[in-house]
This record gives C-alpha cells, sequence and structure tokens, in this order.
C-alpha cells in the first residue's frame, strides 16, 4: 500500500510538473504573442477558435471575444474556408510551418449582425519561397494578410492545437502593387524602344531583356530568356564577340559606349553591331552585372562604304566634278577640277563659277542653262573657258539640281569634261573638209568642163576618122585598113567616157529642192523607156506596188534605169528576170528597196569595187561599158542620204539594195 501511494505520488508529481511546465509554455507563449504587432491565435484540428493570444481580432470589426468557440467556417465564404483547413490540415500532417495570403474586404459590423460565410475574401494559399511571383491584390480587397500555421505540442487530452500568427500586409500588397505597375509600365516603355536592351549577371545569364531583343533571338517573350546565357542564342563567335565586351565591362566597371562589332550572321553573311554597355551596381557600388543595348547596324555599315566609294570615284573621276549652292558658290571640287584648271579647292571653294568665265561663252548658253536647272532638269551643252593661267579651254558639261526631302533644291552639281584636244580637231576636220569640199568643187568644175570642151574637138577626130575610113578603106593596105579601125574604135570609147564623165559630174551640181517622188510611176517610166531592150532580150521587168519619197525625180529615174540596165546587161543564156521591192527598216526611218536579177552574178571579193568609178569586172567586147553606171548609183543614193550595197551568188543572181529616208534630210 505504501509503495503505490509513493508511486501515484510520483506519478501525480510529474503531472503538476508537466502542466507547470505547459503553463509556463503557454505563459512564455501569450507573452510573446503579445509583445507582437500581430494577431495571434490558436485553433484545434477541428478548426475552432481555441484561445486569441492578441488583443487584437484576427478578424475585421469582430471582438476576440465572441470568437471563442467558433469555427472559422462560419465566417469565411467556402473559397476562403477551403483554404484555411487545407493550411492547417497540412500543418498538422507535416509538422512544418505553413502560410496563407488572402484578402478581406472592410467590415465594421458587429457579430449579431454576422451571418456564416458572410467574410468573404480571396485566399492565395503559397509557399514561403514563392511570395515573389505575387499577383496583384484584387481593386475591391479593403485588407490584405499573410498567416503563418504552426502546430502546437498536443494540448489535454492530446487535441491537436495550431498557432496562428496574422500580419496585416495592406500596406505592403500597395506597394507591391505599385511596384507591379512600374515593373509593366517600364516593360511596356522597353518593348517600344526600337533598341535592343538586355542586362545580365555577373556570369552572362540573362536576367531580362525587351521585347525587340526577345524576338531577334527567336524568344516569343521576353521573360523566356531569363538564365539563358549568350552561347544559348548566338552562334559561337557572335556570343564570344558579345561575352568580351561583357568582361571588359566588368572587370573595368566603365561605361563601353558606341562599341561596334562585327560578327557572322546566321546566314553567314557578316553582320555589324553597334553596342552600348554600363555596369550594373549593388546599393554599396558593387559591379553585379552588365546593363546593354544593342542595334544592327549593317545596312547603316554597307550604306557607309557605299558613300566612300563613291566619294571616292568622285574624287578619282577622269571627269571635273563641281557642286555648287543654289547661287553658283563653289562647295566641292574633285582633283581632275585641280588639274585641269589650275586652281586648288582651297582657291576656289565659296567663290562664285564665274571665277572660270573667258567671256567666249555666249551669254545665251548661260541664261539657257539657268532656265533648264533652275526647273530641276538636266542641262547639256560647253563652256569655252579660262584657266588659272590665263589660257582658253573647252568643256562639255552636264548639270543636275540636287534637291531635298522636300523636293527643294539646294545644290547643282556639274560633271565637265575636258574636249579642247577634240575641238581643236573638229577646227582641223574642219578646214580640211573644208578645202576637200573646195577641191571637190575644183575637180568637179574641171571635169564639167574637160568633159563639155573635149566633146567638140573628139566629134571632130571622130568625124574625119570615120571619113578616112570610108573613103581610102581597101585601097590602102592592109595595116592602114587595121590602123583605121583601131583609131575609129578608141575615138568611139572615147567619146563615150567622156559622155559618161559628164553625166557623172553633173550628179549633184544643180541643187534642186526635193520633193516627193512616186517611185512606182518612175518604174513604169523606166520600163517604158527600156521597152526595146526587155523585147529584144525577152526579158521581164516587174516591181512591187512602190512608195513616195522626197527627192529628186531625174537623178531617182536615172538610178532606177542604170540598176535595171546592169541587171539586163549581166544576164545568163536564159532571159533575164528583174523584180524591184520595197520595205521599210526596221526603225521604220527608211525605206529599203531591192533590185534582184537571174543573172552571172558577182563573187564577193568585188562586192566593194564595182561601186569605183570605171572600174569593170568583165571585157569590153562581152559587155560594152564604161564602169561608171553603178558609181553613178552610189552618188546618187548618199546624196539622198541613203547607202547602197550588194548580195549576190555567182551563177545564179545578184541584188542591189539601197535605201532612202521617208523624210527629207536636213
Amino acid at each position: 500500500m505504501q509503495a503505490r501511494t509513493l508511486e501515484l505520488n510520483r506519478t501525480n508529481s510529474a503531472l503538476i510538473g508537466e502542466v507547470t511546465e505547459r503553463a509556463a509554455a503557454e505563459s512564455r507563449l501569450r507573452a510573446f504573442a503579445a509583445a507582437l504587432p500581430d494577431t495571434a491565435f490558436i485553433v484545434d484540428a477541428e478548426e475552432r477558435f481555441e484561445e486569441i493570444l492578441t488583443a487584437t481580432s484576427p478578424l475585421p470589426g469582430i471582438a476576440p471575444a465572441a470568437l471563442h468557440g467558433r469555427r472559422l467556417s462560419e465566417f469565411f465564404a467556402p473559397g476562403l474556408a477551403e483554404a484555411f483547413h487545407h493550411v492547417i490540415l497540412r500543418a498538422l500532417e507535416t509538422g512544418e510551418i505553413q502560410s496563407i495570403e488572402y484578402a478581406l474586404p472592410a467590415a465594421n459590423q458587429d457579430l449579431s449582425d454576422r451571418q456564416p460565410g458572410d467574410m468573404d475574401g480571396t485566399p492565395v494559399d503559397l509557399s514561403v519561397h514563392a511570395k515573389a511571383d505575387l499577383h496583384p491584390a484584387p481593386a475591391a480587397a479593403a485588407h490584405w494578410f499573410e498567416g503563418r500555421a504552426a502546430p502546437l505540442l498536443p494540448g489535454s487530452g492530446g487535441r491537436k492545437l495550431v498557432v496562428f500568427v496574422v500580419r496585416d500586409i495592406t500596406r505592403r500588397k500597395e506597394i507591391e502593387d505599385r511596384l507591379f505597375e512600374s515593373r509593366q509600365m517600364l516593360q511596356l516603355i522597353l518593348d517600344h524602344i526600337p533598341q535592343r536592351i538586355f542586362w545580365k549577371d555577373r556570369a552572362g545569364r540573362y536576367l531580362g531583356c525587351n521585347r525587340i531583343f526577345a524576338h531577334d533571338a527567336g524568344l516569343d517573350e521576353p521573360a523566356a530568356i531569363v538564365g539563358l546565357t549568350d552561347r544559348d542564342l548566338l552562334w559561337r563567335e557572335q556570343a564570344e564577340a558579345f561575352q568580351s565586351g561583357d568582361r571588359t565591362v566588368l572587370a573595368t566597371g566603365a561605361p563601353l559606349l558606341a562599341h561596334e562589332e562585327e560578327i557572322p550572321g546566321p546566314d553567314g553573311q557578316r553582320r555589324w553591331v553597334r553596342t552600348n554597355r554600363i555596369a550594373l551596381r549593388d546599393s554599396e557600388g558593387l559591379v553585379i552585372g552588365v546593363l546593354g543595348s544593342h542595334d544592327d547596324i549593317t545596312i547603316q555599315k554597307r550604306a557607309e562604304e557605299t558613300l566612300r566609294k563613291l566619294s571616292r570615284a568622285v574624287e578619282q573621276s577622269p571627269t571635273s566634278i563641281v557642286i555648287t549652292d543654289r547661287n553658283a558658290r563653289i562647295e566641292y571640287v574633285n582633283a581632275k577640277f585641280t588639274e585641269l584648271t589650275g586652281y586648288t579647292p582651297e582657291e576656289v571653294l565659296g567663290q562664285n563659277t564665274r571665277v572660270l568665265n573667258s567671256g567666249a561663252t555666249p551669254r545665251e548658253t548661260f541664261r539657257q542653262m539657268w532656265t533648264t536647272i533652275l526647273a530641276g532638269l538636266e542641262w547639256r551643252g560647253e563652256f569655252h573657258n579660262r584657266k588659272k593661267n590665263g589660257q582658253l579651254y573647252w568643256e562639255e558639261a552636264v548639270i543636275s539640281s540636287l534637291k531635298n526631302n522636300a523636293d527643294e533644291i539646294t545644290h547643282f552639281i556639274a560633271v565637265k569634261e575636258d574636249i579642247t584636244p577634240r575641238k581643236q580637231a573638229e577646227a582641223k576636220l574642219k578646214a580640211v573638209l573644208g578645202e576637200l569640199e573646195r577641191s571637190n568643187r575644183d575637180l568637179e568644175q574641171f571635169a564639167y568642163i574637160a568633159s563639155h570642151d573635149l566633146q567638140e574637138p573628139l566629134r571632130l577626130v571622130s568625124s574625119f576618122v570615120q571619113l578616112l575610113g570610108q573613103r581610102y578603106r581597101g585601097r590602102l593596105d592592109a595595116n592602114a585598113d587595121q590602123f583605121i579601125g583601131f583609131a575609129v574604135d578608141g575615138a568611139q570609147r572615147m567619146q563615150t567616157l567622156i559622155q559618161d564623165l559628164l553625166a557623172y559630174s553633173r550628179v549633184g551640181r544643180e541643187i534642186r529642192p526635193f520633193v516627193p517622188v512616186d517611185c512606182g510611176a518612175l518604174m513604169a517610166q523606166v520600163v517604158q523607156t527600156l521597152s526595146l531592150a526587155i523585147r529584144e532580150q525577152h526579158a521581164a521587168v516587174t516591181y512591187d506596188p512602190l512608195p513616195t519619197v522626197p527627192g529628186d525625180p531625174t537623178e531617182l529615174g536615172q538610178l532606177f534605169q542604170n540598176l535595171v540596165v546592169n541587171a539586163l546587161k549581166f544576164h545568163r543564156d536564159e532571159p533575164p528576170q528583174v523584180h524591184v521591192s520595197a520595205a521599210l527598216t526596221e526603225d521604220k526611218k527608211s525605206w529599203q528597196f531591192a533590185v534582184r536579177d537571174n543573172g552571172i552574178g558577182i563573187d564577193a571579193e568585188f562586192y566593194e569595187r564595182i561601186f569605183v568609178i570605171f572600174q569593170r569586172l568583165h571585157g569590153r567586147r562581152k559587155y560594152p561599158g564604161s564602169g561608171i553606171g553603178l558609181s553613178i548609183c552610189k552618188k546618187i543614193v548618199e546624196l539622198h542620204g541613203g547607202r547602197i550595197w550588194v548580195d549576190s551568188v555567182k551563177d545564179h543572181g545578184t541584188i542591189f539594195y539601197f535605201t532612202l529616208p521617208r523624210t527629207s534630210i536636213a
């Protein structure tokens, strides 16, 4: 009995100690809770308020005493009540602290007016480490709270209890809302900046970027870049180029501005990028990363290179180039200008272009030039200018206007070429041509006079030689008869040559105005004139409808007649076939005539020779004539502004082509 009493006393002592220790712990807990600026309370596993540890109520507008023994679910809507149930259950199951954030509307009503489920709210069940991703509070919420639930040691009867510490985080949420809005605004601004913006940590990992940077990197959203490096986004050489610039900023802390880098693109083409980098620093000034921006300046670089090439081309141009303002004040000259005029750029910049004026250029030339270029058109012409040393020179100029974006003329550019040697050559040629023309006139005059004046004595010689042959033929010896025959034949051939030479010299001698000539009517006249020869040779001379052209009717008639006669003369054994046709040339400016025959043909080596005066390809006995007919044809065609040529196949026939302009030549 004594032993049992002793054991009971021991047990009572232990219970008393445990109760005392628990009471002390609860006392310390209440004292700690009372010292907190937050609200603290204890609930059991059934979510009943066990004890309010602080003077403030965990629910706005409800007195702490009114909560004792009531369940949380009596005051919250189902969604929020379910969230609290989950937090309490997790705390009891895991023995670890659980967190919840929730929003409640403002409430100033008494408990007597409160009905279960009236305390609606918005729960956000979170882990401790997820708070940085909080979404802003709903606009309707007046108060935001953060609750932390921790399991307590089992209470009397083994009851499971949970202590809640609730803090009003409305102010923090407002700050987070403003911060969130600021971040949204900043991201919106960054996304609309045309430059590519990025920021990285010291390890080269991206912390963020704007939308255009993300797009260029092949990412859907800027957030997708977080944690990536240049090696994840770029080709190896590109990544090395960017990382080199980052290392410079991280090592020195100094900004790296307008740094241009040539990098290979994914298509293998070289690209140019201009990058700006500055150091990101913490509150203590330590470099913690890099903030940068870059632009693809490939197009600009290519344009600059093109501009440099153009500049070199202008400077090294073999022609003189001058750029002036609207008032003809010189703003630029190239090296060729200096070489040509003797003026250095310093001597003429700011000077009026009159510094080159020699007074030899007509004023009308300048008037036309200014009228043209001020109208925005291109002017071409010649200047007779003066060099620095006083020497005169000729230059051919092309002057154009330069306009700004508003289509206003701001400058003029003159591209000029020294044509002094050409002008000197033209002057010499003109003099030679003048002398040649005079010589030709004298020669034609001589030929005309000689052939005309020789007619009478030659006719006298021919007549007496023929008379001598008639009276003394057979009365002298055979040699005398032969000699008389030679003399008569020679006199007749000389008479024919003189008549042909006279005909050749007459072509173009009399300048008559061109009139419309019906070539069809001319051919009809030619056929009529040659009708006897045509019948004798059983020939056929045909022609298509022929056009009317400007010209001299007499000379054109002689042209057609000579070509038809030529075709009738050089025939083979079968009867001659001659056909004349005409068609427009490809440029529609001339008529191309063709005189086709079936005669003996001409070897190609003689195509040019047949048009030379007195040139013959055959003996006089077989084909009589002086060899001047085609020369006359060539002269007539050229005087009418055309040309003549031949195409032939030996023993198959010949085609003589010639052109005549559709309109009169100047």
